[in-house]
This record gives structure tokens, C-alpha cells and sequence, in this order.
């Protein structure tokens, strides 16, 4: 062959091998946005999920409180909450 042969065909294959490369970068690229976005959607939960927890502790606070009133004012007011039953079944 021909230098000339061969300085085409090297330079054919070169062509290949960086278009190739040209293609497998931008989809680097692109997975690496992808990865991104799920990383900050993700982080974005995690902040929520934190005030959420936050949340719950203060309705089962809540609920500790309207439980201890409940037993309270069944003790102090009996015929009430009899009263109350009595008419629920009814």
C-alpha cells in the first residue's frame, strides 16, 4: 500500500475513533445531568421528609394532650360520657 493509502486510511479511522468518542462524551454528559437532577429531586425529599417527621411528632403531641384531657373529663364528668355511649348505640 501506499502512503498515501495508508495516511487516508489512519485518517479515516482517527475520524471514527474521535467522532466516537465526540458521542460516548455527550452522552457522559447527559447521563451526568440526568444524575443531577435525580440527586437534587432526591436531596429535595430528604429536606421535606425532615419537616414532615417534624410534623408527625407535633399531631402525636397534640394527641397525647387531647387523650390526657379525655381521661380528665371522663373522670370528672362520668354520667356524661355514659350518657354519650348510651345514645352512640342508638
Amino acid at each position: 500500500m501506499s502512503k498515501r493509502n495508508l495516511l487516508v486510511l489512519i485518517m479515516a479511522f482517527s475520524s471514527l475513533a474521535v467522532g466516537c468518542n465526540f458521542e460516548l462524551a455527550s452522552d457522559i454528559k447527559t447521563e451526568n445531568q440526568n444524575l443531577q437532577l435525580e440527586v437534587a429531586t432526591l436531596e429535595k425529599w430528604v429536606a421535606e421528609a425532615a419537616s414532615v417527621e417534624e410534623e408527625i411528632d407535633e399531631i402525636r403531641e397534640r394527641l397525647v394532650k387531647k387523650k390526657e384531657e379525655l381521661e380528665e373529663f371522663k373522670k370528672e364528668h362520668p354520667e356524661v360520657v355514659e350518657y354519650a355511649i348510651k345514645n352512640k348505640l342508638e
